[in-house]
């Protein structure tokens, strides 16, 4: 179901806003941000700084807000240190290398002249063991400490909550310098830049419909004129057992701000690719008695 022009699209989209209630076709759309998150953090404690405001606009690794994170960053750079302290480890390493030298010297002596009794080799084997056992420990000593100085550099970037991708700070639920708790909503950042047209469709209406088809969505209660082409990402395998209504969503560019997001929309037309349109005109050419296009609206 294809539009011939634009004019007819809108005229079809000032018919849908006109059009009583009752006489809705199939459809009751409504648009929505694709990303639409209401942030939390997993600690608790009292809000140091809060570095946005309502409407501020953010990129991804933005600084939201701060909780006070003093004493874990003083565990961090505790462990850190900890971790960074390679002094007992090394005297090991030289220690393992003596043992390893007079090892080695003990049994030439023992071979060539036999000054040394093979008792006093088998304590320099059995030291060269221990030592090396000790520095085996410490190696790993070592990377359990990195572990834990990571787990707390973890710990304290916990305390800041920054912006998981680029969006508008839409909604602030606290304040500065009050308690939050662990998974308390906080900040709601929405991306507007993507809109998604989710619909309610009457099942023996959606024959056409297929994830990836591109259909035209238009917005008559706010402009007849403002019309989208967008791309359905969504069909569901299932209906309502009440309504026999399926749900299906579409994804739509509004980077320009166009659309206000929360609207109710439409669906006018599928958009056909220009290989289907080139098949559609070849077949009118043959059948000039073809059904001529049906508009879907609301």
């Amino acid at each position: 179901m294809a539009l011939a022009s634009r004019a007819e699209a809108v005229d079809a989209a000032r018919a849908a806003l006109e059009a009583p209630l009752g006489a809705s076709a199939a459809l009751r759309c409504l648009s929505t941000p694709a990303r639409d998150v209401t942030l939390t953090m997993p600690v608790t404690g009292q809000i140091q700084e809060l570095a946005v405001m309502e409407g501020d606009r953010v990129k991804p690794g933005d600084l939201l807000l701060r909780v006070d994170d003093r004493l874990a960053d003083i565990e961090y750079k505790r462990r850190k240190m900890i971790a960074n302290d390679a002094s007992e480890l090394k005297a090991a390493k030289a220690r393992l290398r003596s043992v390893s030298q007079r090892l080695k010297a003990a049994m030439e002596l023992l071979q060539s002249t036999h000054s040394i009794s093979q008792d006093e080799v088998d304590e320099l084997a059995l030291e060269r063991v221990l030592a090396n056992s000790d520095v085996t420990r410490l190696l790993h000593e070592q990377s359990v400490q990195a572990i834990e100085a990571r787990r707390a550099k973890l710990e304290k970037e916990s305390h800041r909550l920054t912006a998981p991708f680029d969006g508008t700070v839409v909604e602030i639920l606290t304040e500065q310098g009050a308690t939050i708790h662990a998974d308390q909503p906080l900040i709601r950042l929405v991306d507007t830049r993507t809109g998604v047209l989710e619909c309610s469709l009457e099942s023996d209406g959606d024959a056409d419909l297929k994830v990836g088809g591109r259909m035209t969505i238009g917005f008559p209660a706010h402009n007849p004129t403002t019309m989208r082409h967008g791309v359905v990402s969504f069909v569901s395998p299932l209906q309502d057992s009440a309504s026999h209504l399926r749900k299906i969503k579409i994804r739509f560019d509004n980077a320009d701000g166009a659309v206000l997001l929360g609207m109710a929309g439409i669906i006018l037309a599928n958009v056909q690719s220009p290989a289907e349109e080139a098949r559609v005109g070849a077949r009118s050419e043959a059948s000039p008695r073809e059904k001529p296009a049906r508009v879907v609206q609301q």
